[in-house]
């Protein structure tokens, strides 16, 4: 791509990076104190009735309470740090691509950073501890010694599936990245082995221990105790579905499913979703990267068919898809900075001014017409532009 029109690539992805940072801190603020019942409880879930899935975050924050140190500013300071390093890292892996439509695609898609935004009530959700681990693995796996490496996989991976299970079926993405970093499938299997097990581990834990109604009332009582706003609803989220079964939870999906008419939205919404992947994966075969291309779709299939499970028990849809979204973002633009910084050329074709304007027409019309928002009667179409103009309205 030519100077000049990768300059502007890399602009707008500062000012997309610059609208989300901005935009999420008072979204956070704001999650945290009226959506308290998910944004905040999901956070404060904790040992106070003995080992539970989800709990050890938690348990850390109560400690932290204990110390007179307010529960929604410590959870605050953790949400900011952690997607801020995440954001960094996307902007130090991105800096370094020359630029395809594909990446642009990805970055501009509403399934990856523009997700939080379109959905607040998903925004700095648990998920964004293991962007920060992909990014923390692409960044700087590659500087590390084995031993190191091996022993910070297993205890962050360790501490994410305590703090959420779900996130434990995402693994596969570390796993990739560990590949692009090292370039050696047996270095990449030796290192995730430990941490992979110990992983599963913590999963078969939590599921023999995912709660009850006495653990979710023990729960409620030491967050109510920490005294968060709007203390009377804090535990009607998060904290009282730990007291539902499975049985109840895969009802709720079909009832929710069908009331907000999932099977008509949701293959439209996925396919939306997936296709700058796929895009983007042919484009890294046709340019040589055909080991990378096949181990990230390859990494991709087992998450996916790993969270199957997450859809058949959790009405969060689109919030799954846009962790593989997030978690893909990462990989791609990981790969094709490491294509440019051993190759300096990419071989592309100089783009005359007919393509580029179509090409920039079609970006427009992917990333600004349609949004991943969940409970949507129909495909959402409007996205970004449908988001300001409501806002500007409710203002």
């Amino acid at each position: 791509m030519e100077y000049r029109l990768q300059r502007r690539c890399d602009f707008a992805l500062k000012a997309l990076l610059l609208c989300c940072a901005t935009v999420l801190i008072p979204l956070s603020i704001y999650n945290l104190h009226n959506r308290g019942d998910w944004s905040l409880a999901d956070w404060l879930i904790n040992y106070s009735s003995g080992f539970v899935r989800r709990g050890l975050i938690g348990s850390g924050f109560l400690a932290l309470a204990r110390m007179h140190i307010p529960v929604v500013a410590s959870v605050l300071l953790v949400q900011l740090g952690v997607y801020g390093v995440t954001l960094v890292g996307v902007w130090r892996i991105f800096r370094e691509v020359d630029w395809t439509f594909g990446l642009l695609l990805i970055i501009f898609s509403p399934a990856t950073l523009q997700f939080p935004l379109m959905d607040p009530g998903f925004a700095l959700r648990k998920e964004i501890l293991l962007y920060a681990t992909l990014t923390f693995v692409l960044i700087f796996a590659g500087r590390m010694r084995t031993s190191w490496l091996i022993l910070s996989l297993l205890l962050i991976v360790a501490a994410m599936v305590l703090s959420h299970e779900a996130i434990f079926v995402y693994l596969p993405y570390v796993v990739a990245a560990l590949f692009l970093v090292t370039r050696d499938l047996r270095r990449t299997l030796l290192i995730s082995l430990l941490p992979l097990i110990v992983a599963a581990l913590c999963f078969l834990s939590v599921s023999h221990h995912p709660g009850g109604a006495s653990a979710a009332q023990a729960i409620c009582v030491a967050v109510k105790n920490t005294h968060p706003p709007h203390a009377e609803t804090i535990c009607g989220g998060a904290i009282d579905y730990l007291a539902q079964t499975s049985d109840f939870a895969r009802e709720h999906v079909l009832r929710v499913s069908n009331a907000e008419h999932y099977w008509r939205v949701m293959p439209t919404l996925f396919l939306l979703s997936a296709f700058p992947f796929v895009w983007q994966l042919e484009t890294m075969r046709r340019l040589g990267q055909r080991r990378e291309a096949f181990v990230i779709g390859g990494c991709a299939l087992l998450a996916t068919l790993g969270s199957i499970g997450l859809f058949l028990f959790g009405t969060d849809w689109t919030r799954w898809v846009s962790i593989h979204a997030f978690c893909l973002m990462l990989l791609c633009g990981f790969a094709a900075s490491r294509r440019r910084n051993a190759e300096h050329d990419t071989g592309a074709r100089p783009l005359s001014r007919s393509r580029l304007m179509v090409g920039g027409a079609a970006l427009a019309v992917y990333a600004l017409a349609w949004n991943l928002a969940l409970y949507q009667p129909r495909i959402p179409l409007g996205g970004l532009v449908h988001y300001v103009v409501m806002a500007r309205r409710d203002a």
